[in-house]
């Protein structure tokens, strides 16, 4: 008669989520004149994916690619991204995104667009005399300004002229947090604005319908960078010159934001089991439990 052995092995296991680089999409119709960001962010230890938003349009996409997008960390729209990308009917969904948005485009953010601002009058830096490459910090104890120093509550930002929103944001409504701008003729127009989700960017009594498309379900920010304009000699080399024009001291900041906005993120659902305890009715593992080893003898007398 074979001997029988009743045995009961115990394991218990330890969930615990995955580690690894941020995901960013960064999105543009010029992938090859947006090479300075997209490589900086890459040195920053960013997983970056670059999606080429010609012919793409937001309101066509197929429910997975909707989900895909929604799945990364954050997505960033760069200065080339075209602006016609975020009209009508593209904007309502442009503002559905659940996933983090930063938009780098002025003319991305006008009224007639993603509607971020009241306006859709684009200024240029060059213009403004004295020329002014810096920034004002609307509130100076926003920790985005914690790596540079601020002189009179401003701090060099450009290297290069920049096109901004013509929008004195002191008499134009909006409901965005206002975290960075720049003093013009016209008034302090945005550099760096935020919304949290569910905000209307602005009201606009005199239409009745604007509602509907001018709210956002995910955390947005506009932060201004670039020139269409740098080098009309030269109108490659001025996307590529222009497109990531940002200082060193504007890139700490730029760097603050992304991480402020990472920390936004849904967090990621992958996650790991790992053996956390083994343990048998009769007989002997070999080798003694480790919860690095995933292989084991059982020995039985």
């Amino acid at each position: 008669m074979k001997n029988r052995i009743l045995l009961f092995i115990v394991a218990t296991l330890i969930v615990s989520p995955l580690i690894g680089q941020n995901k960013i999409l960064f999105m543009t119709d010029m992938p090859r004149n947006e090479q300075p960001q997209i490589i900086w962010l890459q040195d920053q230890g960013f997983d970056v994916t670059i999606d080429s938003l010609s012919n793409l349009n937001l309101s066509s996409v197929t429910t997975g690619m909707w989900d895909t997008i929604n799945s990364y960390d954050l997505v960033i729209a760069g200065r080339l991204a075209n602006s016609s990308e975020f009209d009508a009917p593209d904007d309502r969904y442009w503002n559905a995104l659940r996933v983090p948005l930063i938009i780098n485009s002025a003319y991305a953010a006008r009224s007639s667009r993603i509607k971020f601002f009241n306006s859709t009058s684009i200024g240029n830096i060059h213009n403004l005399l004295p020329y002014n490459k810096a920034v004002i910090a609307v509130n100076p104890s926003d920790a985005i300004w914690s790596d540079v120093t601020l002189t009179n509550d401003s701090v060099p930002f450009y290297n290069s002229i920049i096109d901004y929103l013509n929008v004195d944001m002191n008499t134009v409504s909006n409901n965005g947090e206002r975290v960075a701008e720049i003093a013009t003729p016209g008034g302090f127009v945005p550099i760096i604005t935020r919304w949290t989700p569910g905000t209307q960017y602005y009201d606009d009594p005199d239409n009745p319908d604007f509602e509907g498309g001018n709210i956002t379900v995910g955390h947005k920010t506009y932060f201004g960078i670039g020139c269409d304009h740098y080098n009309n000699l030269d109108p490659e080399a001025s996307r590529y010159l222009s497109s990531f024009n940002i200082s060193d001291e504007g890139k700490k900041v730029y760097l603050a934001e992304i991480n402020r906005m990472l920390a936004l993120a849904d967090p990621p659902p992958t996650t790991e089991a790992r053996l956390f305890s083994l343990s048998t009715s009769v007989g002997i593992l070999s080798p003694a439990f480790d919860k690095d080893v995933t292989s084991y003898t059982l020995l039985v007398p």
